[in-house]
C-alpha cells in the first residue's frame, strides 16, 4: 500500500465518527472549536445543535462559512423552548447522524482525532464493549473566556468498567460516576442511551445519569492510549455542581416523575442484559442509587456549606474509604503521574503533540 493509498484509507475511516456538539449563548467557544478542528484536519462530521439567540447564531453562522471546504459540518437551529437541555439537543441530532460512530463533545471542550481513530479501531475488534475512550485532560484558564493564559492541567479520571455482568458495571458507573458521554460509542448505543431521556426532565438525571447508566449497562467500557480530550473547567457553564446541588434538584416539580421513569428504563435494561428477573433488578437499583444520592448529598452539603469533615466519621464508613484508594489509585496510575500542565509543555512527554495545537490556539489565537 502506497502513502496517499493509506492516507484515503484513513480519511475514510474518520469520515465514519461525527461530534456532537449543543451549545446555548457560547458563539465565543464554538467559534474556537472549529477553528480547532479544520486546522488538526478533521474528516468526521461536526452536528452542532444551537439553542442560541440570534446575535449568537449571526457569529457561529459567520464562523462557518469560514471553514466551508474545510469540515463537514451540519447546524441545527434548536429553539430552547422546544429543546430545554442538551439532553433534548443530543437526541435530535442523533436523528440526524449517519456514521456508525458518534461522541459527545462540549462547545468549550476538545476531542483529538488521532485518538478518535484508535477508539474506532477497538470497537470495531471488540464488539462486547460499549464505548472506549482515551486519556482526559482538564484545564484551567486565568479568566472565563475562550482564549487567554492556560494556569493548570491535570488527569480527569476515566472508567475501566470490564465485567461481563451489566450489573457489576452499572455498579462501578455508580460509585465513580463520571460521565462517559465525551467516550466513543457506536450510534446504535447513542440512541439507546437517549431513547428515554426526554422522559427525564430533571437536570443531571436526564442528560447524565440516565445515558451514562446505559452506557455501561449495555456493554464494557475501557479507557485506551494517546490523549482523547480536553475539557476546559468553566465557571460560566449553564449547569454545574459548583452553582447547583443534588438536593435543590431534588426539590424541583420534575424530580419524582424522573426518578419514576430513571428507575424503570434502567431496570428494564439491567434484567435484559443480565437475564434478572424484573424484582432482581429492581433490588440492585435500589441499593445503588439510593448509595448514589446519599453519598452526592453529603458531598453537596460539603462544597456549598463548608462544614468541617469529620475523620472519624469517614473512617467507619468502609465503603467510602474503598471507593477513595480507587479513586486515588486510577488518579495516580504510573503512566498518569507526571500529568501536569509544565510536563505537557515539554516535548518528551507523550501527549505533549496533541496537546500543543490546543494549548497554542487558547494561548495565542490568531
Amino acid at each position: 500500500m502506497t502513502r496517499d493509498d493509506w492516507v484515503k484509507e484513513r480519511l475514510l475511516f474518520m469520515d465514519r465518527i461525527s461530534l456532537l456538539i449543543p451549545t446555548l449563548n457560547r458563539s465565543e467557544f464554538v467559534v474556537r472549536a472549529l477553528k480547532y478542528y479544520a486546522q488538526v484536519g478533521f474528516q468526521g462530521c461536526i452536528h452542532i445543535g444551537d439553542s442560541s439567540d440570534e446575535a449568537h447564531q449571526a457569529k457561529i453562522q459567520v464562523a462557518l462559512q469560514s471553514v466551508a471546504g474545510q469540515l463537514q459540518v451540519h447546524y441545527s437551529h434548536l429553539p430552547r423552548a422546544a429543546y430545554p437541555n442538551d439532553a433534548c439537543c443530543l437526541q435530535a441530532l442523533l436523528e440526524k447522524v449517519s456514521t456508525p460512530y458518534a461522541v459527545y463533545s462540549g462547545d468549550d471542550d476538545f476531542l483529538i482525532p488521532k485518538t478518535l481513530e484508535k477508539c474506532t479501531d477497538f470497537l470495531e475488534a471488540h464488539s462486547d464493549y460499549s464505548a472506549v475512550n482515551g486519556i482526559s485532560v482538564a484545564v484551567t484558564l486565568a479568566g472565563p473566556g475562550a482564549y487567554g493564559e492556560m494556569t493548570a492541567a491535570h488527569y480527569v479520571g476515566a472508567h475501566h468498567l470490564e465485567s461481563s455482568r451489566a450489573t457489576e458495571r452499572w455498579r462501578g458507573y455508580v460509585h465513580q460516576a463520571i460521565s462517559t458521554q465525551y467516550y466513543l460509542h457506536r450510534t446504535e448505543t447513542w440512541r439507546r442511551m437517549y431513547q428515554d431521556v426526554s422522559k427525564v426532565p430533571s437536570r443531571y438525571l436526564g442528560p447524565e445519569f440516565l445515558p451514562c447508566s446505559l452506557s455501561a449497562i449495555l456493554g464494557k467500557i475501557k479507557e485506551i492510549e494517546g490523549l482523547s480530550c480536553v475539557f476546559q473547567i468553566n465557571p460560566s457553564k449553564h449547569f454545574g455542581w459548583q452553582t447547583h446541588s443534588l438536593y435543590a434538584l431534588m426539590m424541583g416539580s420534575d424530580w419524582s416523575l424522573s426518578v419514576r421513569t430513571l428507575r424503570e428504563s434502567l431496570i428494564s435494561a439491567l434484567a435484559a442484559q443480565d437475564g434478572l428477573e424484573l424484582a432482581e433488578a429492581q433490588a440492585v437499583f435500589d441499593r445503588e442509587f439510593w448509595w448514589h444520592l446519599n453519598f452526592m448529598l453529603q458531598w453537596h452539603y460539603q462544597l456549598h456549606h463548608a462544614e468541617p469533615l469529620n475523620v472519624y466519621d469517614l473512617l467507619k464508613r468502609r465503603r467510602a474509604l474503598v471507593n477513595a484508594y480507587l479513586w486515588l489509585k486510577n488518579l495516580f496510575a504510573p503512566r498518569h503521574r507526571p500529568l501536569n500542565l509544565r510536563r505537557l509543555l515539554q516535548p518528551r512527554h507523550p501527549l505533549h503533540a496533541d496537546f500543543m495545537p490546543i494549548y497554542k490556539l487558547i494561548t495565542s489565537p490568531a
